[in-house]
Parts: C-alpha cells; sequence; structure tokens
C-alpha cells in the first residue's frame, strides 16, 4: 500500500493517480506552499503625559512707601492800607417811630364812629394831651350820634301820617313819616357829619379846639 505524496490518501499498488487529488503516484510531493503573513505593524512609541499649564511665576515688588500729604502753611491776608482820606465810621440810628405821627393817627380815629374805642382801649390818650382832647370828644360824638339813632327810630315809628296812593286807579292809603320830620332828621344827620370833619381837620393840624355844642362835654378825665 501507498501513500499519495500530495493528499496523503492511502492508494492500491500499481495505481497511477490519486484517488482523490490526482496526483501522479510516484512524483515527488509538491513544495509546501508557504502562507503569507502580513508584516508586523511598527510599533509607535506612546505618546507623551499631557503636561498642565501652570502660570508664569511673577516675581513680587514692594509697594512704594506713601507719602503723607501735607498742608501747605495758611498764609493770613492782610488787606492793603488804603490811599487817601481815613473813611469815616458813623454811628448806626436805630428807628424809632414818630410819637407826633402816632398820635395824629390816634387823634383822626377818634372821629370815626366806633374807632374812638381803639384810641381809649390801648390806653393812647393816657400817655398823650392831644389825644385825650379828641378822644374825648369823638367819644361824646359817637354817644350822641348813637342817641340820636335810637330817637330817631322811635319817631319814625310814633309819627306816622295817612297818605293816599293811586295805583292802576285805584286809591290806596298808606302810613308813613311825615315829610318835615324826615328833613329834620336828615339835617341832624349832616350836622353830625360836619361836626366829624371838623374834628379830624382839627386832629390834622395838631389843633385842640373844642367843636360847636358838644366840646364843652368832658368824659375823660
Amino acid at each position: 500500500m501507498a501513500f499519495c505524496n500530495k493528499c496523503g490518501t492511502q492508494v492500491q499498488d500499481g495505481v497511477q493517480f490519486c484517488p482523490s487529488c490526482g496526483q501522479v503516484m510516484g512524483a515527488a510531493p509538491p513544495p509546501p506552499q508557504q502562507q503569507y503573513a502580513p508584516p508586523p505593524p511598527p510599533q509607535q512609541a506612546p505618546p507623551p503625559p499631557p503636561q498642565q499649564y501652570a502660570p508664569p511665576v511673577v516675581p513680587q515688588q514692594a509697594p512704594p512707601p506713601q507719602q503723607q500729604y501735607q498742608q501747605p502753611p495758611q498764609q493770613q491776608y492782610q488787606q492793603p492800607p488804603q490811599q487817601g482820606y481815613p473813611q469815616q465810621q458813623y454811628p448806626q440810628q436805630q428807628y424809632q417811630a414818630n410819637p407826633a405821627q402816632n398820635d395824629k393817627t390816634m387823634s383822626i380815629l377818634s372821629y370815626i364812629g366806633f374807632l374812638v374805642l381803639i384810641p381809649i382801649l390801648n390806653g393812647a390818650y393816657k400817655t398823650s394831651p392831644t389825644v385825650k382832647f379828641h378822644a374825648n370828644q369823638g367819644l361824646v360824638l359817637f354817644l350822641v350820634e348813637v342817641a340820636y339813632s335810637i330817637i330817631s327810630g322811635i319817631l319814625g315809628a310814633v309819627v306816622r301820617v295817612r297818605r293816599t296812593v293811586t295805583v292802576w286807579g285805584i286809591p290806596t292809603y298808606t302810613y308813613g313819616t311825615p315829610v318835615w320830620l324826615t328833613t329834620i332828621l336828615w339835617l341832624i344827620s349832616l350836622a353830625f357829619l360836619a361836626l366829624a370833619i371838623m374834628g379830624i381837620l382839627n386832629a390834622v393840624n395838631a389843633r385842640t379846639k373844642q367843636l360847636p355844642v358838644i366840646g364843652q362835654i368832658t368824659l375823660l378825665k
């Protein structure tokens, strides 16, 4: 028994070809086929380890010495001497109210109705004889006017006459103050006004002149 040189199959004697691979029996075996093996890859060197970034070291400099600020000495300002004539200093005069003007104002108020109470209540008539004179006359005149108003009101209510008034052709009877009484009361009112004007003129001119009729009456002592 023989074996095939190519595939190694057992072949009987006298057989020229191998029944398995067809190789001629007795021939030299073919050279073994070399299997191709790729060359090994070149080994690369491992990468270097990553380096950590470190900031550069800055050398520290010593701080400059602080300079203390010194305030310059203050220079006293000296006013230059004035040339020419020396300036005169006048004494300051305090304002004082004029007593004569105040007395004149109080005297005028004495003849304006109930305003006569101003020089009486504030005591101005006690310090000035002129104000006392006019306040006395103004007070008498004011009281006489009040009495006249009361009396005229009573007379107007008591003394009445019947009058005939025609309205739309129809005679109507009314009662009213007589004309003669109204005229007398009106003239007396004008007399009071004239006395007040005379008193104001005397006060403006700083005169102590008595008024007619009522000038001799004295109430303020």
